[in-house]
């Protein structure tokens, strides 16, 4: 009877361990290891939507951080051959994959898209799930039991996250995007006094005129011709309020960049990741 107790007892207390974090937390009991890499995975895409049938594995560090709001329900990984949004459909990222966060994912029945609709740049490629509607490529893998069961957290150490030091931007290396970024400039005139239009009007949701967008001039570098570089800043983020810099002010900006059409944007974890010089 002592045991039986002692053995109950015990995997009670197993119980209690593993389930210390939230629903959504991955698995962190067998840490998988990499079958390819993100820039493998991306060749995979040519035109989407593209469903993943086999089972592979990508790893990496997560470099975004949704704690102040300038990212939503997604996130960032980056190996040391590139970099992709990962589109898991839950709010605070950051307590489940901390930035820094080694993260491996089985990425087997997701689906790679890219936005907007149509493109075949191969580098803005994004994964998430089959969006049922058809109105984009992929949508938000949300589903619960999917996330444990194909996403797995490691350790936690932000010194190994790569930032790329940008020193040239013509022509623009497309290895960059979606990786972390880090380059000087000098701000033109922001579209809001603040980061972005805040407050919003009563009873409306935000659009895309809604966005703070501050062009970027790199120093010592000119950007090609037809392409623009912006610092782009959501409504929603905590620091959407507080006063954007002028027109003129040289800067060093940490973000992730990212391409829509033809503007390349820098998008911020947050406020403090602009510095003047």
């Amino acid at each position: 009877m002592k045991n039986i107790f002692t053995l109950l007892l015990a995997g009670m207390l197993l119980a209690s361990c593993v389930n210390h974090f939230n629903d959504l937390t991955p698995s962190q009991v067998v840490m998988p290891t990499p079958t390819t890499t993100i820039k493998q995975l991306k060749t995979i895409f040519s035109s989407g939507p593209v469903t993943i049938t086999d089972s592979l594995i990508i790893g990496g560090r997560i470099i975004s951080n949704d704690q102040f709001g300038n990212f939503y329900r997604s996130f960032f990984l980056e190996d040391a051959t590139g970099a992709i949004e990962v589109k898991i459909g839950s709010t605070g990222i950051y307590n489940m994959f901390p930035t820094g966060s080694y993260v491996c994912i089985n990425v087997k029945g997701m689906t790679l898209g890219n936005y907007p609709k149509g493109s075949t740049v191969r580098p803005t490629v994004s994964l998430g799930a089959a969006d049922p509607t058809g109105e984009y490529e992929n949508s938000y893998i949300e589903i619960k039991p999917w996330i444990k069961r194909a996403f797995f957290r490691g350790d936690i150490n932000p010194s190994e996250i790569d930032t790329v030091q940008i020193s040239s931007l013509n022509p623009i290396d497309t290895t960059y995007i979606n990786k972390l970024i880090r380059l000087d400039g000098v701000l033109g005139a922001p579209n809001y006094t603040t980061w972005a239009r805040y407050p919003l009007p009563t009873g409306t949701t935000a659009g895309a005129a809604d966005y703070g967008q501050q062009a970027v001039t790199p120093t010592g570098s000119h950007l090609p011709n037809g392409t623009t570089l912006i610092i782009r800043t959501s409504p929603y983020c905590k620091f959407a309020g507080k006063t954007a810099y002028t027109n003129g002010t040289a800067v060093r900006i940490t973000g992730i960049l990212t391409k829509f059409n033809s503007t390349y944007q820098i998008v911020l974890n947050t406020d403090t990741d602009v510095k003047p010089l």
